[in-house]
């Protein structure tokens, strides 16, 4: 419980983070706020097909294989925002991280799923939920703080970083679990 709560956790203390940060950051870095928008809504539909992905590989492999390239996309977006890119290079790089992105959730429903049933799949995502918002709740404050402190969204990124490899590191904790489907095959 603790080690996907918290990977999980992790992985939203990023995401809503970057999901408050992304427009203001973009707008810091030299993109106008309408090719800033065009950007964001490139990113959300490669986050909405990213769903899919996520929940169709879930049922071919390893679960913590499926987390981890979810965390590991992560942290290639947030290496791509300190190297402060170009417009287009962003715009390419950020539709294709879109992918990872929109698999956070499916992946957390499938470890949720595969570790506890579909008997206590509902008490636990609750569960886990109040901890991973607290923990998305402070990802968010923490983000604008250290702007408001540094002028610089830099350092958060190096903290997003920390904390998905950090996430990495307990899903590796965890014991193997692939679907039913996937050991039918």
């Amino acid at each position: 419980f603790w080690l996907i709560t918290l990977a999980i956790g992790l992985m939203l203390f990023c995401d809503q983070a970057m999901v408050t940060a992304q427009a203001p950051y973009f707008q810091d870095i030299g993109i106008d706020l309408t090719s800033a928008a065009f950007i964001l809504s490139c990113m959300t539909a490669s986050a909405i097909g990213g769903k899919l992905v996520v929940g169709h590989l879930s049922d071919k492999f390893d679960l913590r294989f499926i987390f981890i390239f979810v965390a590991a996309v992560h942290i290639a977006l947030q290496v791509l925002y300190l190297l402060e890119p170009s417009y287009w290079t962003l715009l390419t790089f950020a539709t294709l991280f879109g992918i990872g992105i929109g698999g956070v959730y499916p992946a957390w429903s499938m470890l949720a799923a595969a570790y506890f049933g579909t008997q206590s799949y509902g008490s636990v995502l609750g569960l886990m939920t109040i901890i991973t918002k607290a923990m998305a709740i402070i990802g968010v404050r923490m983000v604008g703080e250290i702007y408001d402190t540094y002028a610089s969204y830099a350092p958060a990124f190096y903290i997003f970083i920390v904390a998905a490899s950090l996430s990495i590191v307990l899903a590796l904790l965890l014991e193997s679990k692939v679907s039913a489907d996937a050991k039918s095959r």
